[in-house]
């Protein structure tokens, strides 16, 4: 039998053409010099040159800052699972590690909660992580706008000019600014922004078309010319006025996750799969083997298998929250400042199955893929990797 390290060049450069995370191609090309020889250094986080100008809607007169003088940068982070490597016994330690990564002002990288762009991990006994060393799967790409004063290479920061949804499919940029949520396009071959008049919570791409939805439940659906192809009603009789309405594309499928806010601040979830054929959607009352996550910024799915400790039929979600007026609203749940795991305790949990409902904080077990980070991963890191600093740059 041929040894791997003699495999043809044209089968691993075709091997190599096929891996879209860089972190895979990292572990190929660490096989052997062969290996290694045949493809091509590639960045975990390639740079991005992309600037759109600024103000997206320059005579929006509700906008507050469409004065200021800048631009945007389309910026991104990604979302891992981190698992220890298998046993040379076939065995696995157990332990999952769900962790959001993204490249600082300074080259560095930033550990940030899975659920909530703004919020750094910090005070971990974690310093150095080495990718390397772990089974390590990407589970989602997050993307933001940045907004850049001229005369400065660093993000403004605080809440203004805020756009606080950010899709991005390789070709077009579509986004949802406040004042108010104002659906936008843009097209990277385009020298103008494309401002349809539709207000939306949340947008998906779903099978090359845009999905967005509205206060009420009802998603309209825009075709590549950014033109309404048709409209599907909401399966919503009557919403309560602390809602809000997530769209999360799942393993081919769509899903319309509408959420509110009942007696005693608890959160409920009713979700929606879209039938396709039939333009409509149905209820279902569990997601199999998928766990949901949903946040203003970034919603992904899981399938549980894959991975230990992640609880099937399960939904996390952040803890910040819109009303029915587009109004952010933050500390759903009682959450202690001075914690130095403030981050995990932005995160809630339903259990569509058993009913469990609130902040991981408070529900044990729900919360082991978000902190601590396992012992095997606090004490097995060594090298350079992603380190975890505080986080400067802010995100709009």
């Amino acid at each position: 039998m041929r040894p791997w390290s003699d495999l043809p060049e044209d089968l691993l450069a075709s091997i190599a053409n096929r891996l879209e995370d860089p972190l895979d191609s990292v572990r190929f090309r660490s096989v052997c010099s062969s290996w290694r020889s045949s493809s091509p250094m590639r960045k975990a986080f390639p740079d991005f040159s992309v600037k759109f100008p600024f103000p997206i809607s320059p005579n929006d007169n509700n906008d507050p800052y469409r004065q200021r003088q800048g631009y945007f940068a389309l910026s991104k982070s990604k979302v891992y699972v981190i698992q220890p490597p298998q046993q040379e016994n076939g065995t696995q330690e157990s332990g999952t590690w769900l962790v959001r990564v993204k490249k600082g002002e300074n080259g560095k990288f930033v550990l940030l909660n899975p659920l909530d762009k703004d919020l750094p991990i910090k005070n971990s006994s974690l310093k150095v992580l080495d990718l390397l060393d772990f089974r390590v799967t990407q589970v989602a790409q997050c993307y933001s706008l940045d907004f850049i004063e001229h005369f400065s290479a660093i993000p403004v920061e605080g809440h203004a000019v805020s756009v606080h949804k950010v899709l991005f499919d390789g070709s077009v940029v579509v986004g949802i600014k406040d004042y108010p949520n104002s659906l936008f396009f843009r097209r990277l071959t385009d020298d103008k922004w494309v401002l349809p008049d539709f207000e939306a919570m949340d947008i998906a791409v779903h099978k090359g078309k845009y999905f967005a939805v509205k206060d009420r439940g009802d998603v309209t659906v825009f075709d590549s010319d950014f033109r309404v192809s048709e409209t599907i009603k909401t399966p919503i009789r009557s919403c309560v006025y602390d809602r809000f309405f997530y769209l999360i594309e799942s393993f081919g499928d769509l899903f319309l996750v509408y959420s509110y806010i009942v007696i005693g601040s608890r959160v409920q979830f009713t979700v929606y799969k879209l039938d396709e054929e039939k333009s409509q959607w149905d209820e279902v009352n569990r997601l199999d083997d998928r766990t949901f996550f949903l946040s203003e910024s970034c919603t992904f799915s899981v399938m549980a298998k894959d991975f230990l400790e992640c609880k099937r039929n399960c939904i996390y979600y952040g803890l910040n929250w819109r009303d029915g007026t587009g109004r952010l609203r933050r500390n759903l749940y009682p959450v202690d400042f001075n914690s130095t795991e403030l981050h995990y305790r932005h995160i809630g949990v339903l259990d569509l199955v058993y009913g469990d409902c609130g902040s991981i904080a408070d529900c044990p077990g729900y919360d082991e893929i978000f902190w601590p980070p396992p012992t095997w991963l606090r004490t097995g890191s060594s090298s350079s990797g992603v380190q975890n600093v505080n986080a400067k740059r802010h995100h709009y």
